[in-house]
């Protein structure tokens, strides 16, 4: 791989990273935790350094899950995008855009396709998991990601419109309880990956490829009245000004000071900057700013309970969260944020690798080492293919 003179990564770390990679085995076929993850990181791997080894991989990784579909043999059993057939979806679309080799078809998929996971969508409603990651607004997520088309549009206008009805609505905005969280139907979640920033993230898609069809528009401006009701007093230096979540029922609030790409402060001010800017409501940015610049000094471990290199909640999601807030603002804050935090990867990815971390999920996109690699090679190369989509990131 070219290697860049103002990014001090090595060869050797790059071999490392495959190495453990390839003597792992995969966990199942899933987008986060297996096949479908490496599928994903190979063909991204193939267009930020075009070398064919990687394509080569990516053709492999396909044909083995859909073989195991074949046979009967898949992990792929349920809708989510995190585990099943909408995280299949999803990579097979992501890749349908440069091209895939004739053996390998969207036409494999079952025939029965749309409706298991529409139906799964609503299943998932009914009982309240209306998360992003493991539940129906990940299918969702999928469905926004597709060119427009009728049958599209359909599925969109019908689970947009449970999605809403099921909306918690009260003086202060919009939420929605989620049964995923082990803190139970009375936990109103802030997050990106289970709550309330990365519903509104997902409608937000929604609403700039496809406009305000399904009354979109009013419910983020309620679902984003509620995040700023949240916002506490901060108690200490350093410490996050949103919470993680409150109680509805005590009013009990959890701030952590988390900095990630799951949780934490930087979810919300990627929220309310891309909100602000879509609506053009100056208030809302102001309160991105104050966030998210708030942010960038916390940089010890106390500071961000940063203890690893991974991208759910180590090193490596925050460098592309800040490189997503450089880009959609053009601060140059962010900017210096982001090399600090590319450096801190590299940095702890070999202190990763000496200390055998990541064991039994060394080939979780989120959680071990392909997300590790990912952002590695964009920082190296300055290529960087729209893989944060996938994270509702740019």
């Amino acid at each position: 791989m070219t290697l860049s003179p103002k990014f001090p990564v090595t060869a050797d770390d790059f071999d490392l990273i495959q190495n453990i990679i390839d003597d792992s085995p995969a966990k199942d076929d899933g987008l986060l935790s297996g096949r479908l993850g490496l599928a994903f990181y190979y063909y991204n791997a193939f267009k930020i350094t075009r070398a064919e080894n990687w394509w080569r991989a990516t053709v492999a990784c396909l044909r083995e899950i859909l073989d195991r579909l074949e046979e009967g043999n898949s992990t792929l059993t349920n809708p989510s995008f995190s585990s099943g057939l909408a995280g299949l979806g999803y990579v097979f679309e992501y890749i349908k855009r440069e091209g895939l080799p004739a053996e390998i078809e969207l036409a494999d998929l079952p025939p029965t396709f749309d409706d298991f996971l529409v139906e799964g969508a609503l299943e998932m409603m009914k009982s309240n998991n209306v998360d992003f990651l493991h539940g129906a607004v990940g299918i969702l997520h999928y469905y926004a990601s597709l060119p427009a088309s009728d049958l599209t549009e359909r599925i969109l206008e019908y689970l947009i419109q449970q999605l809403i009805k099921d909306g918690v609505e009260s003086w202060k905005g919009t939420w929605w309880r989620n049964s995923v969280l082990k803190e139970g139907l009375n936990c109103m979640n802030m997050s990106l990956a289970h709550g309330q920033c990365g519903i509104l993230l997902v409608l937000l898609n929604v609403l700039e490829k496809h406009g305000d069809k399904w009354n979109v528009s009013d419910t983020i401006r309620k679902g984003i009245s509620f995040l700023l009701s949240s916002a506490g007093h901060v108690q200490a230096e350093k410490a996050s000004i949103f919470p993680f979540f409150t109680m509805e029922n005590s009013g009990e609030t959890f701030v952590g000071n988390r900095l990630a790409w799951c949780y934490g402060d930087m979810n919300v001010a990627w929220l309310l900057y891309r909100a602000g800017t879509r609506f053009g409501v100056r208030e809302w940015i102001e309160v991105a700013e104050h966030v998210g610049l708030a942010t960038i000094t916390r940089r010890t471990h106390e500071e961000t309970l940063i203890a690893d290199a991974h991208y759910c909640h180590g090193a490596a999601g925050v460098t592309h969260m800040y490189r997503a807030l450089h880009r959609i603002t053009g601060k140059e804050d962010y900017k210096e944020a982001f090399d600090f935090w590319a450096i801190r990867t590299l940095t702890m990815a070999r202190e990763d690798a000496k200390a055998s971390r990541y064991a039994g999920h060394e080939g979780s996109l989120l959680t071990g080492w392909p997300g590790i690699g990912l952002i590695l090679m964009s920082v190296n190369l300055g290529v960087w293919t729209p893989w944060g989509e996938a994270f509702l990131l740019c």
